[in-house]
């Protein structure tokens, strides 16, 4: 008996034990039965013969169970006991979670209760960096930062939850942004909705873009039924529209080699006309102390400081310094830097820092294809 409950503490399943005890079981009580038959058929035996045999064929099988009964309830013994652990481990987490959680909406109350609403301000303001930072947010400066601000007004947030916080916030900030550009053109259906988006975004979005749009359409409009399928039709049906209209115009395209061999202001001049192409209302700045922004460019109620770089070299992370400069005397939203060539990779690391998109010579030959 207990070199069996040896081999049970060293893994031998339950299953398995009854199964072996079930096949000796039926073993001894097929024997039993054959011995029986055989002796009657077979044999010259007696009432006393059968009556033995009988009574050892029914102490072998009692013999069986009592062997069965010892590891069976340590079997159960065990797994009751191990059940018991198992609750009382999920009570205990359960507990720490409502603990937790009881500690998280204290702090909450007493943030909401400061003078300043301190993470929204801080979205505001740093929401681009915020991008950049999104996958280590605890190493940011500014997150530092906040985070002591915080705590010495008396609100102890845990990395974490600091970085809870201010994803949640980051997205209502998106979303209200993303919703007043797109409700500022007074979409009426579905379609219009789509088309207002691609026309944002250029299809250059992400799932997190999509995803505010089919919110959207759902706050505004109650239904978002197969919006993936209807996306890629009105897709097809702007990129034939958009063909059409290359046709309409009588002039050549304009080639990169074409722009490789203007002179600066011509290439101003072509970005002017390409950016209205594109949907964007343009004003030229002036030749001169245009403090680096050589167009002003603004679409669904953003602006947009454009720097023109026609160049035979590389363009380093001074142009991205240039258009930062003219974003804050025209009060633009975001910055953009257009070159014919590559940029370096200070340049694109500053760019990124800073909310200015780099196009460059592969995104400029596609919307020359795509526009003009």
């Amino acid at each position: 008996m207990w070199s069996i409950v040896n081999l049970l503490k060293f893994g031998l399943s339950a299953s398995i034990l009854l199964r072996c005890y079930t096949i000796a079981s039926i073993l001894l009580i097929v024997s039993f039965i054959g011995l029986c038959i055989g002796r009657l058929l077979f044999g010259d035996s007696s009432i006393s013969d059968l009556i033995l045999v009988s009574i050892s064929g029914l102490i072998l099988i009692i013999l069986t169970l009592i062997l069965a009964l010892p590891p069976l309830f340590f079997l159960a013994r065990g797994k009751q006991k191990k059940l018991k652990e198992e609750e009382e481990e999920k009570l205990r987490e359960e507990e720490e979670k409502a603990r937790k959680k009881r500690e998280f909406e204290a702090k909450m109350e007493k943030l909401r209760s400061l003078d300043h609403d301190y993470i929204k301000n801080f979205v505001k303001k740093y929401h681009e960096e915020i991008y950049v930072h999104e996958s280590a947010m605890k190493g940011y400066e500014a997150f530092k930062n906040l985070k002591k601000v915080l705590s010495r007004k008396g609100v102890d947030f845990s990395d974490s939850e600091l970085e809870e916080i201010i994803k949640k916030e980051l997205y209502n900030y998106e979303y209200d942004e993303f919703k007043h550009k797109i409700l500022s053109r007074n979409p009426k259906d579905v379609e219009d909705y789509l088309r207002l988006f691609l026309e944002y975004y250029d299809e250059y979005y992400e799932d997190f873009d999509f995803e505010l749009l089919k919110t959207l359409i759902k706050e505004e409009i109650g239904s978002v039924e197969n919006l993936e399928q209807r996306m890629d039709e009105i897709k097809e049906e702007i990129k034939l529209e958009r063909f059409e209209k290359t046709l309409t115009d009588s002039e050549r395209r304009v080639t990169l080699q074409d722009i490789d061999s203007m002179s600066g202001y011509n290439f101003e001049r072509f970005l002017e006309k390409l950016f209205k192409k594109m949907g964007y209302s343009v004003t030229h700045t002036k030749l001169t102390g245009d403090q680096g922004g050589d167009l002003i460019i603004s679409k669904f109620g953003e602006k947009i400081a454009v720097q023109a770089k026609r160049s035979e070299n590389l363009i380093g992370n001074r142009a991205v310094q240039e258009v930062l400069g003219a974003m804050k005397m025209y009060s633009c939203s975001k910055g953009m830097v257009v070159t014919n060539n590559e940029f370096t990779a200070q340049a694109r690391e500053l760019a990124v820092k800073s909310n200015v998109e780099l196009v460059d010579r592969n995104k400029l030959r596609n919307w020359i294809r795509e526009y003009m």
